[in-house]
């Protein structure tokens, strides 16, 4: 305890000593420890999943209250998925969020909630007005609260003046940049779809008259439909009597008009390196029109040289002469918005980082973000792996993840790449996995029998029937992925033209024939621990034959993708 008194902001120690407290039954004390560590770590993740995992429901009014100030700001000074995930769960254990959630199902009793005022302990609050503003809330509880609310903002009710709702425009603000941040994927009806349609004519008119729009009726439209497919849509900030929410208003402007502008210019400067192959065309077509993932900020790593990232993922392996490599070249092979290549280009001291992808609007999308984060070492191109042969460079590192699978010959998409890789060199790979995809299957089939398309409208119906589908929880586990929460991320998920899925066995035989050596995986800690204690023997965690039979043990291991490295011969 005397290091604590000496040092009351080492966060680990009273982790520790939570956990030893939980672990002797004391669990008023280890309330006290683990509030104390997220008080003094609050960007850490791990101390809220074990704060709330063990000790929630024990936790007082006021403790809540405290923490979820913390959180917020944590949450302004490194906005990301995690922490808007430990502050969607803290908003939906709130009791009075609970009676609004049971009240959505009811609008007539939602409305009347609305009119009471009963609604502002949640769109009044800080913390979930922020997250709104940039990141997804990737409930479907809350989805639909929000969805009600944003259709009785929208329609006219006879028994209250419009007056009434300008107090909704902070809240508006902030939900108009979720919706655009989700490309419009709540659930809409036709009367909404009537009314979108008057509202967009009527602003429209405002625009080419040159008369005022009233703020109300245009953040209202924004919730629906990005602004900047308005006529003329520079113009608003003119147009538009902000009052005392500009500041809020210039967030939505910035992120539907004046992005989505500066992606369209920078979409005409990019440089096409190939041909894209016939094949191609249809993966090219989805990803013009939904560019996959929209991301909004992260903590870039701190950059080291080539030898120390691969020591730091694989210490037990001795690697050649090339990790010594002070500007290695780096490809990235399918980058589409960019967050893979952003986090590459910081990662590797002296990168030079060439980030190629079939769709130009998901290459401007990710040329905007490493502008905005500051990477100069990027070089952005249009290419398709299946004709790299039309360029002579040769890289040294090649990360491809998540794009192989969606090619028509996986295999002869990996043999283009690794003509591009220098002997000894490295390359990155991630896969889908057929067993922990199998609720995804379930899902696909579910749409071909009902004949969906990855249209937007067919996109929000299928979602909606899926939430409403409780006879198979198979195909209802999609609902807990975050790609579920927005349009072009469902498309990808569920919607996409191609994929193939592998297991271990296949990917062990497709690497011997390549003449590769298998590294390792890319996996968490707790992980690699569960498998070191199942097979000891593998000390390097590199025998994929043992890791197939532990994934056929724990079949969601690989969720997210094989996530993994290999390397090509010297020779």
């Amino acid at each position: 305890m005397q290091a604590l008194e000496l040092a009351p902001d080492l966060v680990d120690l009273y982790q520790t000593l939570g956990e030893i407290y939980l672990a002797g039954g004391e669990q008023q004390k280890a309330i006290e420890a683990f509030y104390t560590a997220v008080h003094y770590g609050p960007e850490n993740v791990r101390l809220w999943q074990s704060l709330l995992a063990h000790c929630q429901s024990s936790l007082s009014g006021k403790q809540l209250a405290a923490l979820e100030k913390d959180l917020l700001t944590a949450y302004e000074q490194s906005p990301n998925e995690s922490l808007a995930d430990i502050a969607t769960h803290l908003i939906l254990a709130r009791p009075e969020v609970s009676t609004l959630l049971s009240a959505a199902a009811d609008n007539r009793q939602l409305l009347t909630l609305m009119f009471e005022g009963k609604l502002w302990p949640l769109l009044d609050d800080g913390l979930f007005l922020r997250v709104m503003e940039s990141s997804l809330l990737c409930n479907w509880e809350l989805e639909q609260l929000l969805t009600v609310l944003r259709k009785n903002l929208l329609l006219p009710n006879p028994n209250h003046d419009p007056a009434d709702l300008a107090g909704y425009i902070p809240f508006l603000c902030s939900l108009a940049q979720l919706c655009f941040s989700n490309e419009y994927v709540f659930y809409v009806t036709e009367e909404e779809q009537t009314a979108v349609r008057q509202l967009q004519v009527f602003i429209g008119d405002c625009i080419g008259s040159g008369s005022k729009i009233p703020l109300l009726r245009l953040v209202i439209l924004a919730c629906y439909q990005p602004l900047h497919r308005l006529p003329e849509c520079q113009l608003l900030t003119s147009l538009v009597d902000a009052g005392g929410h500009h500041e809020m208003l210039q967030k939505v402007f910035l992120h539907q008009v004046d992005e989505p502008l500066a992606e369209q210019r920078m979409k005409r400067m990019i440089p096409a390196i190939s041909p894209i192959d016939a094949l191609s065309q249809q993966v090219q077509d989805q990803y013009e029109e939904n560019p996959y993932p929209r991301w909004f900020s992260m903590a870039l790593p701190v950059p080291l040289p080539m030898d120390k990232v691969f020591s730091k993922l694989f210490p037990h392996l001795v690697f050649p002469q090339i990790l010594n490599n002070q500007q290695p070249a780096i490809l990235i092979a399918g980058c589409g918005t960019g967050r893979h290549a952003i986090t590459t280009a910081a990662r590797f001291e002296g990168a030079r980082v060439t980030a190629m992808d079939l769709s130009k609007a998901s290459l401007a999308y990710a040329k905007r973000k490493a502008e905005e984060f500051g990477c100069a070492n990027i070089t952005f191109v249009q290419g398709d792996i299946l004709n790299l042969d039309h360029t002579e460079q040769d890289f040294d590192i090649i990360e491809c993840s998540g794009v192989l699978h969606h090619m028509a010959s996986p295999e002869e998409g990996w043999r283009k790449l690794l003509r591009r890789l220098k002997p000894g060199g490295l390359m990155g790979v991630a896969l889908y996995s057929t067993i922990a995809r199998r609720h995804i299957a379930a899902a696909r089939n579910f749409i071909a029998g009902r004949n969906y398309h990855p249209a937007p409208d067919h996109i929000r119906r299928c979602r909606r029937e899926i939430a409403a589908f409780t006879d198979d929880q198979l195909i209802r586990k999609v609902m807990g992925s975050r790609d579920f929460y927005s349009t072009s991320a469902c498309r990808d998920l569920i919607f996409h033209v191609q994929e193939h899925t592998f297991d271990l066995l296949q990917i062990a035989a497709i690497i011997k024939g390549f003449d590769l050596a298998f590294l390792g995986f890319q996996l968490d800690a707790q992980v690699l621990l569960r498998y070191s204690n199942r097979f000891p023997d593998d000390s390097t965690h590199n025998s994929l034959h043992l890791w197939h039979l532990f994934e056929q043990e724990n079949p969601d291991t690989f969720a997210g993708m094989y996530q993994f490295w290999v390397q090509r011969s010297s020779e």
